[in-house]
């Protein structure tokens, strides 16, 4: 027995639709390119509104430096001190009135 090779294979018609055409640049057919829009700045904000808002950053910024710092000195006195870092006396028995 000799070998035979296989039939060729018929040619795959393409898959999907055919190209279409290529786009036109922007602006074609005729119709001119639209104008570029600058959006307008919303004007310029009061003196009072760029004072108020400094100021209340300024708050903010300091009341988050002093929590940082107030987390800070609690950590190193926890550390450094005995296993509290703050001290209670309570009266167990005793004048009330004191």
């Amino acid at each position: 027995m000799s070998y035979q090779s296989p039939p060729p294979f018929p040619p795959q018609p393409p898959q999907g639709p055919p190209p279409g055409p290529p786009y036109p640049p922007y602006g074609g057919y005729g119709y001119p390119m639209p104008p570029i829009i600058v959006p307008q700045s919303g004007g310029g904000r009061s003196f009072a509104s760029a004072i108020l808002t400094t100021f209340a950053i300024t708050i903010l910024g300091l009341s988050l430096t002093l929590n940082f710092y107030f987390l800070v000195v609690a950590g190193v006195s926890s550390l450094a001190g005995s296993a509290s870092p703050s001290r209670s006396d309570v009266l167990i028995s005793g004048d009330l009135g004191q």
